[in-house]
């Protein structure tokens, strides 16, 4: 499947959680329409990504990565490959080869976030500055068991309180209170 049908079919049903969030989903859906290869580096507008906040069984802590490039903790996730058939499927991918963890699942499959951020341009790879469209997910972690890869400074369990202050972004603030309703 076509990864611009399969978003549009994942964001037909999706009702944003703040007016924040409508934004970001109100830029995505025009970002979409706009035509064009939306997985594309080479975009100059930018590209969409695919993320994850994994959560463990016992829904009490979420796995956050510090991110080499960007020098922050993050949820786990990444660009989007020409291979992956849906972005589920590039969430999945992208939070294992981050993680280590084998058995990663979808919550339910849902969009779970929507968020647009501005990437700085980036000396080393000459890459201009351009947005990620980042389509995320909630992700279930059969274990504990992870594996830091290259793209990491460090890969942690965090509480879900700590989350948030340890990334300081309100994106994962909103998604910290989301899987908080969720459990409600």
């Amino acid at each position: 499947m076509d990864i611009s049908v399969d978003l549009e079919l994942r964001l037909q049903p999706y009702a944003a959680f703040d007016a924040t969030e409508q934004a970001h989903l109100d830029h995505l859906l025009a970002f979409l329409a706009s035509g064009g290869d939306v997985i594309a580096r080479t975009n100059p507008v930018g590209h969409i990504t695919a993320s994850a906040l994994v959560i463990d069984r016992r829904t009490t802590t979420t796995l956050l990565t510090h991110h080499a490039k960007l020098g922050k903790w993050f949820q786990l996730g990444g660009h989007v490959d020409i291979d992956d058939e849906t972005v589920l499927g590039a969430a999945l991918r992208e939070a294992t080869e981050e993680s280590g963890l084998a058995g990663l699942t979808a919550w339910d499959g849902a969009v779970f976030d929507v968020d647009v951020h501005t990437i700085p341009f980036h000396r080393g790879r000459n890459e201009p500055e351009h947005l990620h469209f980042d389509v995320r997910f909630l992700l279930l972690a059969p274990n504990r068991d992870i594996a830091i890869s290259e793209e990491s400074n460090d890969l942690r369990w965090f509480d879900l309180d700590e989350a948030t202050l340890a990334a300081g972004d309100d994106s994962l603030g909103r998604m910290i209170r989301k899987v908080r309703s969720r459990l409600a």
